[in-house]
């Protein structure tokens, strides 16, 4: 039933891609063209000055009609990204985590898969923004580097933990030098001043050190770890979606749904301090070049009873 049920949604292109729904480009989906307007005056002007005049009141209404419409563009954005469209199809997880086993089985290559979630929360607001990680039981199928900045006995133990690379100066310099080769870094505090000096190489790839995120510790052997068996790192974007993988096309169905739920579990405990209302706005399931599966929202919102129950076998509504 659920490949039938698949099989029509994506003849009638309901099955969408979800950057096309939580990003806003459905905005200009198929709009007609406009031409573009003008606002000068057509009255005649018969001196210079009531030229220049006429100029400056269309400049000025040229900013005020611009200002009005970013203002109902964004207000529509804003209903798009907060409301669940009522004649989108939603899919039980179970039966969207078939559906992507399905598709990943006819790719000749392993392909990953990903869950974007659209939170409740305001971007706008500096203390809504979400951020964190979580600990995937199953991890993420890809191969993890571990880099440690530590010194003496902390040194020590990471090695025997298997990170990797160890050390601090000398690492320092292979770093400033482009040498980097691990995805993951970990570092004690008292050496965060010596990383500090690489943190423009670090920052941008997304591998400088953060104690909000757990790789500033002085546990450095469970910090290394945690790392090697798997961990997502999560942040919302400027519209508050969250965007992670689960793993791969490879891993069973009850791997990735033992993902998802470790992930949406550390989403929720990581809203923000005094947050009200829904918190889990909407969810899609979607794996390397494939379609973005729209989730049933009590399946994957924690705060549900009736999340993560299993599937009957009945489409979801």
């Amino acid at each position: 039933m659920s490949s039938n049920r698949l099989l029509s949604a994506i003849n009638l292109g309901r099955v969408i891609s979800p950057s096309r729904l939580c990003f806003g480009k459905i905005l200009t989906a198929n709009r007609p063209p406009q031409g573009k307007l003008n606002y000068t005056s057509s009255r005649p002007q018969s001196t210079s000055s009531s030229s220049s005049s006429a100029a400056a009141l269309s400049n000025t209404a040229k900013s005020k009609i611009a200002k009005e419409r970013r203002q109902e563009r964004k207000k529509a954005l804003g209903q798009l990204l907060r409301l669940r469209n009522p004649l989108l199809p939603t899919f039980h997880l179970d039966e969207a985590l078939r559906i992507i086993r399905a598709s990943s089985n006819a790719s000749p290559f392993d392909g990953t898969v990903d869950l974007q979630v659209q939170l409740g929360i305001d971007p706008r607001k500096t203390n809504q923004a979400v951020r964190g990680v979580a600990a995937l039981p199953f991890g993420t199928g890809r191969r993890v580097v571990v880099a440690v900045f530590a010194k003496g006995e902390k040194a020590e133990e990471a090695r025997q933990a298997g990170a990797q690379f160890v050390g601090a100066e000398d690492l320092v310099e292979k770093i400033s030098k482009g040498e980097i080769g691990f995805t993951r870094a970990i570092a004690t505090p008292d050496v965060m001043p010596l990383v500090g000096k690489v943190a423009r190489v670090l920052g941008p790839r997304g591998l400088m050190p953060n104690p909000k995120l757990g790789t500033v510790t002085v546990n450095v052997r469970d910090a290394v770890l945690a790392a090697k068996r798997g961990q997502a790192e999560f942040r919302s974007e400027k519209r508050g979606i969250v965007s992670s993988a689960v793993g791969k096309g490879s891993f069973s169905p009850e791997e990735l749904r033992e993902n998802v739920k470790a992930l949406l579990l550390a989403l929720y405990d990581s809203r923000p301090d005094g947050f009200k209302g829904s918190f889990v706005r909407a969810a899609f399931l979607s794996s390397t070049h494939g379609k973005g599966i729209p989730l049933s929202l009590p399946i994957v919102d924690p705060a549900n009873a009736s999340f993560m129950s299993s599937w009957d076998g009945n489409p979801a509504v």
